[in-house]
């Protein structure tokens, strides 16, 4: 247990932590059931109206949440203490947040496309992608836990690879002859001198 922290506050640390990896394993399939139940046709700008209701409503909720502790007199310490000076710690949180923006409304987007599972399958692949950038780009030490959460979701990515493709095996091939009988006369000479080439 870390210094300064009592049993109490480490337990509720902890359930305060899975509570929130769970609120957020829920978000994107909520995403897609509200897709898949709207009224209206799901179009692009829809996709971004969500996507800036659900920004401004994390915002709100943690600027709130940073008064009420009084977390914002921490910045300018939190500055201070940051190796890089505080221009480098200013342009680190800047970015971090048009970063994260980015990667939400690609979340958003996969999740539009395709589905909650890919994105989240996406997810668990990229993280520790960003740990072996770490190891090759910053010199970090490859610990056992980065090469723990890299199996891991490669196992992942290799399972949902192989569920698609078995989905993709059940299929029925397409029927090309129907397909051509309702085609105009002009489409089906058409195609099958494509065909032919």
């Amino acid at each position: 247990m870390p210094e300064g922290i009592t049993s109490r506050q480490y337990v509720l640390g902890f359930v305060f932590t899975l509570g929130a990896a769970a609120l957020y394993g829920l978000v994107i399939p909520l995403i897609e059931l509200t897709y898949k139940t709207t009224k209206s046709p799901v179009t692009y700008t829809l996709v971004m109206e969500m996507q800036v209701i659900v920004s401004i409503s994390a915002t709100v909720f943690c600027t709130v949440g940073m008064l009420v502790n009084g977390e914002f007199q921490a910045l300018h310490s939190e500055a201070e203490g940051f190796r890089l000076g505080k221009i480098n710690y200013c342009m680190d949180v800047l970015w971090g947040a048009v970063v994260g923006q980015f990667y939400f409304i690609g979340v958003f987007g996969v999740t539009f496309m395709a589905s909650s599972l890919l994105s989240g399958v996406i997810i668990a692949v990229t993280l520790p992608g960003t740990e072996v950038l770490a190891v090759l780009l910053f010199h970090e030490k490859f610990s056992a836990e980065k090469g723990m959460s890299l199996v891991l979701a490669l196992w992942g990515l290799a399972s949902y690879l192989y569920g698609e493709y078995h989905s993709y095996l059940k299929l029925d091939p397409p029927n090309y002859m129907t397909e051509q009988q309702n085609k105009p006369e002009g489409a089906v000479h058409a195609h099958q001198s494509i065909n032919d080439l």
